[in-house]
């Protein structure tokens, strides 16, 4: 039977369901397929139909050797949204296997020696973030992994306002966004 002629549809209301992580998660792509399309405009040809790696982001004034929970959360989102946009994408971090523990099932890992040492990648993407006042400022580019050319770049503002939601939601805990500036 048709959805518009099932006769149990008139005894329930329509509704959608999101929770505040759900809306979060949204704001939050929505920057990042915003900062996509930009790339996307400006992008050099691909020459090949090899799939883009995503790293994630750092601080600008950072030893580009460690991240946070936004971060973190920037290099899935992108990895997610490039899928959408059509890109290939590959998730370096899964492991040739299932780990079982009673903590859960897993494979992923972030332990080099527990993931593939030769990935074939064309591209990378990269990001920083720059702490300002009122946000975060997220520069991203997409280079070509041998040649080290820029085939893509963009630049977006995310508000205090939302990774302050972040943060009182849990997400993302106020102490990952201490950085260190040694002068």
């Amino acid at each position: 039977m048709h959805e518009e002629t099932s006769p149990h549809n008139s005894m329930f209301q329509k509704a959608t369901f999101t929770s505040s992580t759900e809306t979060l998660t949204s704001d939050l792509n929505g920057y990042v397929r915003k900062l996509i399309a930009e790339m996307a405009q400006n992008m050099d040809s691909i020459e090949s139909v090899g799939p883009i790696a995503v790293t994630n982001f750092v601080f600008t004034n950072s030893d580009y050797q460690s991240t946070n929970k936004l971060g973190y959360a920037l290099s899935d989102i992108f990895m997610m949204e490039l899928h959408r946009f059509g890109f290939k994408t590959l998730d370096f971090k899964v492991t040739d296997y299932i780990r079982i523990t009673p903590q859960g099932d897993f494979a992923m890992s972030r332990d080099y020696l527990e993931l593939q040492n030769d990935i074939s990648i064309d591209y990378v993407l990269v990001g920083k973030m720059t702490d300002y006042n009122n946000g975060y400022v997220v520069h991203a580019r997409i280079v070509d992994i041998n040649s080290k050319k820029v085939l893509a770049s963009g630049e977006s503002f995310i508000p205090n306002k939302l990774v302050g939601r972040l943060i009182n939601n849990k997400h993302i805990q106020k102490t990952d966004f201490t950085i260190k500036v040694t002068s």
